[in-house]
């Protein structure tokens, strides 16, 4: 399957094992296909993707947002998963997917720039990670979800001229 996706479709295939960890089919962005962004605004929501940003820019990308890590389980010393369904299922479905969700609603129509969009993200994370710990009391880990999802906003970065804004060409 992976063979008949173009660089950019493999960009965004990744493998979700039963247990909610992510497991990378291949080395799935390279700088070699990144004049594909050019012209574009580029939302990478890859651990690491922050590696890339000033490749996209270089390569015609209009901005970048990245990121450094994105937890969504706990690891040993041994950086083996601990494996906690309720940590995988609450950092992804609770928290991570409204975030994103709320952020490029706050771009696509319009009410912010890009990089505001980032701060906006930032703020949202920080904000809705204390209203998760007050919420859910019933999650034994969930002070340990709210510290993962808290770990996704010091690696968010915007990259790129202030002030972009999401325009539909006719």
């Amino acid at each position: 399957m992976a063979d008949s996706l173009t660089p950019t479709q493999r960009a965004a295939l990744v493998a979700s094992s039963a247990s909610g960890e992510n497991a990378e089919i291949e080395k799935f962005l390279t700088r070699d296909v990144l004049n594909e962004f050019s012209g574009k605004v580029v939302f990478c929501m890859s651990c690491d993707s922050n590696e890339l940003a000033q490749a996209s820019l270089d390569s015609g990308a209009i901005g970048f947002v990245g990121f450094d890590k994105i937890p969504s389980n706990l690891y040993s010393g041994a950086e083996e998963p601990i494996g906690s369904h309720v940590l995988v299922k609450h950092c992804q479905e609770k928290l991570i997917a409204p975030a994103i969700t709320a952020a490029l609603e706050q771009f696509l129509t319009g009410r912010a720039s890009l990089d505001e969009a980032v701060d906006y993200l930032r703020l949202w994370i920080t904000k809705n990670s204390v209203a998760y710990v007050r919420q859910y009391t019933s999650v034994k880990e969930r002070r340990e979800v709210a510290a993962l999802f808290l770990k996704v906003k010091d690696g968010l970065r915007y990259h790129g001229p202030l002030g972009i804004r999401f325009a539909i060409k006719a």
